[in-house]
């Protein structure tokens, strides 16, 4: 009997995850991962570190070698967009610097992870403006904060994101103001009074709090960013960058899979879609709590990093979940 073919769309902490548990089963497995980056096993928490100058090299925080990990497996495509799937014929069809291709599955697993969400308002098209999803975002706004008239940077969003990267940030010298429309700071996470904790340490610290103001355009000079303007005000800035959260990459299913009230892929408790031959873990998914006894949908590594692969009877592939809590 030939090798189930395994093809992973992306080579996130979740897929990665994935593969190296299929690889340790004991089965014999055909994997192909498919990845839109080339920075593989890249930890974004190292990013506030980078930011901070409190390290000399980010290369310390990479925990996979792309080619030995391209030894491991039957193919490894990077710097590779998955345009399609077609469900009926079991294809991924995806364009890399070759071009057009496409690759079969016997089980695929989708490990697409979240983007960062988006204001939409006036002015996001401006310079200056960054999200820091990746290492190359992180890169772009770590040089940038070299330059001596980059006085003022706003960060926009407070939860946990946005306060690392304002406490880093606040350490080059620069003047930081975090922007939140909540009432406190980490509301999604925690209560008032813990929140209230929080923001008196930051102020401490030097850091400005402008929150119960929604942010509502971005205004620049000569394309670059200059003032955001919130329901409150006007407020100069150099630098702004996005912390607001994140919402499921759930492009590719669906219209082929149930998804959840947010757009994650639903799963069981295998990480099975609705289609018994596709399984989805890490952001672009739920996951089961065994506290809450129901579906949930964590942005976190360590969520990622929850899947088992364990070898059943005949050629089905099942990842058991273990539980949240």
């Amino acid at each position: 009997m030939s090798a189930e073919k395994i093809v992973i769309v992306g080579a996130n902490h979740a897929g990665l995850a994935v593969a190296r548990n299929l690889m340790d089963s004991g089965k014999e497995f055909e994997i192909t991962m498919i990845d839109k980056s080339d920075n593989l096993g890249y930890l974004s928490c190292g990013t506030p570190l980078l930011l901070s100058n409190e390290i000399n090299s980010y290369r310390n925080f990479f925990y996979v070698d792309n080619e030995t990990l391209r030894k491991q497996l039957a193919a490894l495509y990077t710097e590779a967009l998955v345009e399609s799937i077609d469900f009926r014929n079991k294809k991924v069809i995806f364009r890399d610097k070759q071009g057009l291709q496409g690759v079969k599955y016997d089980k695929l697993v989708l490990a697409t992870g979240a983007s960062q969400v988006s204001l939409g308002i006036n002015g996001n098209d401006l310079r200056g403006i960054y999200r820091i999803k990746n290492l190359n975002e992180g890169l772009e706004v770590n040089q940038r904060l070299d330059l001596n008239n980059v006085k003022n940077v706003a960060i926009i969003g407070g939860g946990y994101i946005g306060i690392e990267v304002a406490e880093a940030i606040q350490k080059r010298g620069k003047h930081v103001t975090i922007y939140d429309a909540n009432p406190h700071l980490m509301m999604s996470h925690y209560d008032e009074p813990f929140g209230r904790l929080v923001e008196e340490r930051l102020r401490e610290k030097g850091i400005d709090l402008c929150l119960e103001e929604e942010v509502q355009s971005y205004v620049g000079k000569s394309g670059r960013i200059d003032q955001i303007i919130t329901d409150r005000g006007k407020y100069s800035t150099d630098m702004a960058i996005l912390t607001m959260g994140f919402l499921p990459n759930t492009s590719l299913g669906r219209f082929h899979l149930e998804l959840y009230t947010n757009g994650a892929y639903i799963v069981n408790e295998y990480q099975q879609t609705s289609d018994p031959d596709i399984y989805a873990v890490g952001d672009c998914s739920t996951s089961y709590s065994n506290i809450l006894k129901e579906l949930v949908v964590n942005f976190s590594v360590s969520d990622a990093l929850r899947g088992k692969i364990f070898p059943q009877v005949g050629p089905k592939l099942q990842m058991r979940c273990g539980s949240t809590g």
